[in-house]
């Protein structure tokens, strides 16, 4: 599958999306309507997502963000880890969209068409202030940029720092092939949610998953072993 307009491949798990969606409506047609004499899509399965390299992203580490916070437009990179909104729903950002605690973008400026509320710190809110909206030499090129900025924090780091930290530390892209593109960095925002062992529910509603298994597939590795934990939490005294 591609895209109507810029005719690019489509990743595999929208491609799984839409997929799910005509199976859903082949398999109406057949069993409910009887338009159909079998399902034709009925033995179609969704590819794996693990040969989809547009998907193999890693995250950014904190040691690596507290180097990649002094290049120029690490305001624009901790929003994003701080809310998860994707690129174009930063760059529409503007100031009457900044609350005390969050930004709030209505439903025209965010890709599933809803609106969305995303909580951030007081001290990020409070330096956003007369800063947006967001203003990029070239819009179209933040993956680019993300990476220029990675190897000014790497340079940093190599001229202050002992070199005991992994090969791939500051890399756009590490030892498996996971990139850091700019879009990693709302995946940074799911997995520093899941590390520290937030609720799966509230990293859906802060990723604005439709579902919380789409949550699971793509932070469970990360989150605290919950089943444990909780067994040994109510248990222990008997």
């Amino acid at each position: 599958m591609r895209h109507s307009r810029s005719g690019e491949r489509l990743a595999m798990r929208t491609q799984g999306h839409y997929l799910t969606a005509i199976k859903a409506f082949t398999a109406w047609l057949t069993a409910i309507r009887n338009v159909l004499a079998r399902d034709p899509l009925a033995a179609v399965r969704k590819g794996g997502f693990s040969h989809d390299r547009k998907l193999v992203r890693r995250f950014l580490t904190r040691e690596e963000w507290g180097w990649l916070r002094q290049t120029r437009y690490a305001l624009l990179y901790e929003t994003a880890i701080q809310t998860g909104y994707r690129r174009n729903e930063l760059l529409s950002i503007r100031p009457g969209d900044l609350g005390k605690d969050c930004i709030v973008l209505d439903g025209s400026r965010t890709k599933n068409k809803k609106p969305a509320q995303q909580f951030i710190t007081a001290d990020l809110a409070e330096r956003l202030r007369g800063e947006l909206p967001f203003h990029v030499h070239d819009r179209n090129r933040m993956a680019q940029i993300l990476r220029l900025d990675l190897a000014i924090a790497r340079w940093f780091w190599l001229n202050s720092e002992p070199k005991d930290l992994p090969e791939h530390f500051l890399q756009h892209m590490d030892a498996r092939g996971a990139v850091l593109d700019f879009h990693a960095l709302r995946h940074t925002c799911g997995a520093w949610l899941s590390l520290d062992g937030a609720p799966p529910k509230a990293i859906q509603t802060i990723m604005r998953h439709g579902t919380i298994t789409l949550t699971f597939d793509t932070y469970g590795h990360l989150m605290p072993n919950t089943v444990q934990d909780s067994v040994l939490s109510s248990f222990a005294a008997m």
